[in-house]
């Protein structure tokens, strides 16, 4: 089993209640190993997601934004940009090096293992943030992970404790290092949704909202990457096997806890988009469906 180098391998990583399992009576079923070492992986894949939505969403989304015809005579947004998008690329770098450290075989290649997806679901991706479809709900989205890093930056630093034990204090200050930045990012990233969303067509909007609304639904189950955590848990563990229906069962399961949904994007989590979507009429359906799941 690859555990972190550079943290303690008896320590957890991540707050539980940001992990699937935690919310169903079969993490009880869990040995103390076992529920430590899913508590681990969830804290590389969740270092994993920061390194995907911030490479390929945030820092895309800005480098687009950079260099669209519209925004050159902002020269100030320009450079705040050009800020975010190096801040960016060095996040995802530190990132990347806890997980490379973490399990060098499964990261040797690129950085994703959890959040592997086919070749051409890789393309649309791509394509969505490229100048060849002018979709720009991804701002939105970068918004959005740009505000959850804050809340998870501040839990983190609220609270230290699980039934674990304490947080490895060096997880805990790479994701009060990163919150802490985040923090200088939202007013720019606010800034760019007034100036290259909000100037768009109501046609070219309402698609956008829609978009945005549909990705961002598909978001809130952590199919992929939280059943992905499982499978490696069961690969360490050969004799969880016969759990492994029920396991999955469970990580889907949180689409409609309450508790776990409100950690991320809602009112108490992301205040700030939640607050912009309220001051803008064509968000109402986007509000809607969103509060649904809350």
């Amino acid at each position: 089993m690859y555990i972190f180098d550079m943290f303690d391998r008896k320590r957890p990583f991540i707050l539980e209640q940001y992990t699937p399992l935690y919310y169903d009576s079969v993490y009880t079923e869990l040995s103390d190993e076992q529920r430590l070492t899913y508590n681990q992986l969830s804290g590389i894949m969740a270092n994993e997601q920061f390194c995907v939505f911030e490479h390929d969403v945030l820092a895309a989304t800005c480098e687009r934004a950079v260099q669209d015809p519209s925004l050159q005579t902002d020269q100030s947004l320009l450079a705040d940009l050009r800020i975010i998008i190096s801040d960016e690329h060095r996040h995802r770098q530190e990132f990347f090096d806890t997980m490379h450290a973490a399990m060098p075989e499964h990261y040797k290649n690129g950085y994703r293992f959890f959040t592997q997806v086919s070749w051409w679901k890789q393309k649309v991706a791509n394509l969505l943030t490229s100048s060849l479809v002018d979709f720009r709900f991804l701002v939105w989205h970068a918004l959005c992970i740009e505000e959850f890093s804050v809340s998870i930056g501040n839990a983190l630093d609220a609270s230290n404790h699980t039934t674990l034990g304490t947080i490895d204090p060096n997880y805990r200050a790479l994701h009060c290092r990163h919150r802490d930045d985040e923090l200088h990012h939202l007013p720019i990233g606010e800034s760019l949704i007034e100036s290259w969303v909000d100037v768009r067509s109501p046609r070219r909007k309402k698609v956008d909202y829609f978009l945005l609304n549909k990705w961002l639904l598909s978001l809130r189950t952590p199919r992929l990457a939280g059943i992905a955590v499982v499978n490696e848990l069961i690969r360490q563990f050969p004799s969880l096997q016969p759990l492994q229906q029920r396991l999955h069962t469970a990580v889907c399961a949180v689409r409609h806890n309450r508790d776990y949904q409100q950690q991320f994007i809602s009112p108490s989590a992301t205040p700030r988009t939640w607050a912009a979507w309220n001051q803008r009429n064509e968000c109402n359906n986007l509000l809607q469906q969103q509060a649904a799941c809350l």
